[in-house]
């Protein structure tokens, strides 16, 4: 009996110790520690940093990987994540974009597709899919539907091919895939 719990002690000792670790070495625990003294906790504007990070227009003109090698590179921010390449990326990814993902969730309930491509795609692609520029595809063809996935559109929105522009960080994935739905409903 007195084996079992000796044997309980240490394990919670082992969770306690365990979770512990885990909450320090949080991105949100990192960015308190590393990035307030700067940037307010809410990502908003401060005195010594005139970036919003809850700004979608701000969080839509950089990509992940813009920011992950401007913190690499600078260094005063490098040395703020103590030179570990793994802190910046899990500030990126994990606690810099999450700034912004309750706006995004309130757009994507007020903004049709239809409207999203209307704002990105319609420079070089009519709202029916008709190319306005001879480079651009025509989106309506039925060939062209049927040759190619949803992922591969998904891809070349995401990427960008030839003389389209890539839109990461300009389009959210689900902003993406509702283009990609708004596409499909093109075809002729």
């Amino acid at each position: 009996m007195l084996k079992l719990a000796y044997k309980t002690i240490v394990f919670l000792g082992f969770l306690l110790v365990s979770s512990i670790c885990l909450y320090a070495d949080s991105p949100k625990i990192t960015y308190e520690n590393s990035c307030t003294s700067c940037h307010s906790p809410d990502g908003k504007p401060t005195k010594k940093s005139s970036v919003d990070f809850a700004s979608l227009i701000w969080q839509r003109s950089k990509s992940n990987l813009e920011l992950f090698n401007y913190l690499k590179t600078e260094p005063e921010h490098f040395k703020l994540f103590e030179f570990k390449e793994e802190n910046i990326e899990k500030i990126v990814r994990r606690k810099i974009r999450n700034f912004a993902i309750e706006k995004e969730i309130i757009l994507a309930k007020n903004v049709t597709a239809e409207q999203i491509f209307g704002r990105n795609c319609s420079r070089c692609h009519s709202a029916t899919g008709e190319p306005i520029f001879p480079f651009a595809k025509k989106l309506s063809e039925k060939d062209w539907q049927d040759s190619v996935s949803d992922d591969y559109i998904f891809e070349i929105i995401e990427n960008g091919k030839g003389k389209m522009p890539s839109y990461i960080g300009k389009l959210t994935e689900n902003e993406i895939w509702a283009i990609v739905k708004f596409t499909r409903g093109m075809r002729k």
